[in-house]
């Protein structure tokens, strides 16, 4: 036979209280759940009407001279950003056409892509 303590004995007293309490609860919020009424009222909601808003302004704050350049000509102007389609294929033979001439990373591939060097057939090399 095992000899029980006080201390257990308190605990499970105190659990079975707590557990009793929640159910309770539960059962109480149930109740007023299912008890809920939902009225409308017969009032139309009031109409707002909306503020006017003014016509926005868009400027570009040059971050590192502190000038507004917003009447810089960019592509937004035009109507988007148009790219060019290379007149012929990239093709790892022509690769050897340029690998002999000195061109900046940066310059204009000369294949004609419209792209830089680097991002074109430098890219390969």
């Amino acid at each position: 036979m095992r000899k029980k303590t006080p201390i257990n004995e308190y605990k499970q007293e105190a659990f079975a209280l707590f557990e009793r309490m929640l159910e309770n609860i539960r059962e109480d919020v149930t109740g007023s759940i299912a008890r809920v009424q939902f009225r409308m009222d017969e009032a139309p909601l009031p109409q707002f009407d909306l503020p006017v808003l003014p016509d926005f302004i868009t400027t570009h704050i040059d971050p590192l001279s502190g000038e507004d350049n917003s009447a810089d000509i960019d592509a937004g102007q035009w109507g988007g950003i148009t790219t060019t389609i290379p007149s012929r294929p990239f093709d790892t033979a022509s690769d050897s056409e340029f690998a002999n001439l000195d061109i900046s990373r940066n310059a204009p591939c000369p294949c004609g892509s419209g792209q830089k060097y680097k991002h074109c057939h430098g890219a390969l090399a």
